[in-house]
């Protein structure tokens, strides 16, 4: 565990003890196991929420994680800008000796798979994706679908769609407390982009490695339980490391 999955673990660990029950919309939940910091709060009790995962042998492993837990709606769909389905590319499900996080990789681009990083370690990546057809829905659409109503905390983890996703969703409608959101797979400029699109909505945003951690400005300046300690705790251990926030 890096000092940035440190960071995220303590910070939701002070969001569990002052919300104590929560609802949260997971989209990327892969198997709900691997590098999933909701996971520990889920077992724990008293979270519950939707988990979105696209791909249908990593679903098929969600569900065999999850899917007699109470409280989880597994949702096998893509979520993006429009309803209906679309092509998706992603690796298919293998025995060989890849990386454990290679399952994690899917894409609506074909570009985005073939980064360079990952052809240094899956060099025969190209004979390795696949292309399969999935049900997509906008974020208001599941909401609606699922009959979500207030969303505590908001986790994204969809390889370089998370600006995309985020630019779609009424923060004014729908404006969870948490947001965690990957920014590694984003330019510079759409990492500059949803960080104003953030902060314009009323977000703090505090950039970690690979991820970006957000907190509503309300929330930081309430005195319920120590939230706002848990992020300003959150912020001094980036600052150390030489990090920022905004």
């Amino acid at each position: 565990m890096d000092l940035s999955d440190t960071v995220v673990a303590r910070f939701l660990e002070g969001f569990h003890t002052a919300w104590e029950t929560v609802f949260f919309v997971q989209i990327g939940s892969n198997d709900g196991e691997h590098n999933d910091p909701l996971r520990p709060f889920i077992l724990a009790g008293g979270w519950q929420g939707i988990m979105v995962e696209p791909v249908p042998y990593v679903f098929e492993r969600l569900t065999s994680n999850y899917g007699d837990r109470a409280g989880l709606n597994l949702v096998n769909t893509a979520v993006t800008d429009h309803d209906g389905v679309s092509d998706f590319y992603c690796l298919g499900e293998s025995a060989d000796p890849l990386p454990e996080w290679y399952d994690q990789l899917g894409s609506f681009t074909l570009e985005s798979m073939l980064d360079s990083w990952i052809q240094q370690v899956i060099p025969d990546i190209r004979d390795r994706i696949i292309t399969i057809t999935v049900p997509c829905a906008t974020f208001e659409s599941l909401c609606r679908r699922h009959g979500v109503g207030e969303i505590d905390l908001l986790h994204i983890d969809a390889e370089g769609h998370d600006y995309e996703i985020i630019r779609t969703i009424d923060l004014q409608r729908r404006k969870p407390t948490v947001l965690l959101y990957e920014h590694k797979h984003l330019s510079r400029r759409d990492r500059l982009a949803c960080r104003q699109l953030l902060a314009s909505e009323g977000y703090l945003t505090l950039d970690l490695s690979h991820d970006t951690l957000c907190l509503t400005r309300q929330a930081a300046a309430s005195s319920r339980l120590g939230l706002g300690r848990a992020w300003q705790d959150a912020v001094s251990a980036m600052r150390v490391a030489g990090w920022g926030t905004r």
